[in-house]
């Protein structure tokens, strides 16, 4: 089927306009059924770009059988890192994500910039419909909140009441740049 690929700025409007082209191109290709979890993964490695490296970023999607790789390349020789934040952060959980998502992923840095690649399998698992987003929580980030005492209980209309108290230490995901789970 061949790679095609989009060059977008590093704008918000980009991350949406990457999410079309997927959908667009996987329908060309009779791949619907890797709609979902490959949009959730163009999403976050089109925002990272956006927000971390700040420049030009080109999406690139190559189908080889039941395979789908997804690459963004973007000016930024800065690599991508697990970073921990609080339970309640509304960020810091994508490379996460990606791995749960995909078969394999990694980074390939280059002299100008990097490649955030991806591979996403048909035959990995089936995504009908919008899985239970919990299940991607890792165990101990899972917390029962009846079980906390009273002052560690998250407010109930909301709003913080003050700074959260809630944090964890994940620990680095293992190193990804260059090496491969399986072969492409």
């Amino acid at each position: 089927m061949g790679a095609v690929e989009l060059t977008l700025t590093a704008t918000t409007a980009s991350v949406g306009a990457a999410r079309r082209f997927l959908a667009q191109t996987l329908r060309g290709w009779a791949a619907t059924g890797l709609e979902w979890p490959a949009s959730q993964v163009v999403s976050e490695l089109a925002t990272n770009a956006v927000i971390h490296a700040g420049t030009a970023f080109t999406v690139v999607l190559v189908m080889q059988g039941d395979a789908l790789r997804i690459e963004v390349r973007d000016g930024s020789v800065l690599l991508p890192r697990q970073r921990r934040y609080g339970l309640s952060a509304t960020t810091g959980r994508g490379l996460a994500l990606v791995d749960t998502l995909t078969r394999d992923w990694g980074v390939q840095p280059g002299v100008t910039g990097k490649t955030v690649w991806c591979v996403l399998s048909s035959g990995d698992a089936e995504f009908a419909g919008e899985p239970d987003l919990d299940a991607f929580l890792a165990e101990q980030d899972r917390v029962e909140v009846g079980a906390l005492p009273a002052a560690e209980r998250p407010p109930t209309n909301g709003q913080l009441d003050g700074p959260a108290r809630w944090s964890y230490d994940e620990g680095p995901l293992s190193e990804r740049t260059s090496r491969s789970r399986q072969s492409w």
